[in-house]
């Protein structure tokens, strides 16, 4: 999971990988859902490959191309605290400065359930003790493309998630014709990782339509 002050980026390699995984598993077209940045390749597979993507659900995605985020006061501060305990080597203080962030909401630390968080340790612990990917290349603008995506699509964002995620899931809507927004009342950037039941019960009725 990207750090809060960074800026969405994507090469389109993620995207390719989850082409080759659809042609490996001999699917043609796939509703497609995606978290944050998986929401985010979940949007640009949708404009490198329509034709593999019979409809989308966002939730709170990532977007390449979309304006660098200015952070709330409470936001930018846990994220000083986070660029401290990494420089120390201290993953374990930045992996729950995180949790933090992106689980509970920035400013109600402890909010999540147990078993919630112990779940995003595990998750993000992976990702940040993974080797770095090296630097990245220019991402395509899907920012100024969204109005291109043709397919039933439904967004999804916490009432606690990040101002700027808040905003970019309602643009997302906006720009996307025909697009559903739901926004969750007391829940962050991860919904489904806390079983959120307005969350899954909005995504199984988007999806027996």
């Amino acid at each position: 999971m990207e750090r809060p002050h960074t800026r969405p980026r994507t090469d389109g390699r993620r995207s390719r990988t989850l082409l080759r995984v659809l042609d490996g598993l001999g699917i043609d077209r796939a509703i497609v859902i995606g978290c944050s940045m998986g929401g985010r390749t979940a949007i640009d597979l949708a404009l490198a490959h329509p034709d593999r993507v019979a409809a989308l659900v966002l939730i709170a995605p990532a977007v390449g191309g979309a304006p660098a985020p200015v952070l709330d006061p409470i936001v930018a501060e846990l994220d000083r605290q986070m660029d401290e305990a990494d420089a120390a080597g201290d993953l374990e203080e930045v992996n729950r400065l995180e949790s933090i962030v992106w689980l509970d909401g920035p400013d109600r630390p402890g909010r999540a359930a147990p078993r919630a968080r112990e779940l995003f340790l595990a998750m993000n612990g992976i990702a940040l003790h993974a080797p770095d990917p090296g630097e990245q290349l220019v991402p395509d603008d899907a920012w100024k493309r969204l109005d291109e995506i043709a397919v039933p699509t439904l967004v999804l964002v916490g009432d606690l998630d990040l101002a700027h995620v808040r905003r970019n899931s309602q643009q997302v809507a906006a720009a996307v014709p025909g697009a559903e927004l739901v926004e969750l009342g007391d829940v962050a950037h991860l919904p489904h990782l806390e079983a959120h039941a307005a969350a899954l019960d909005t995504v199984a009725e988007f999806l027996g339509r």
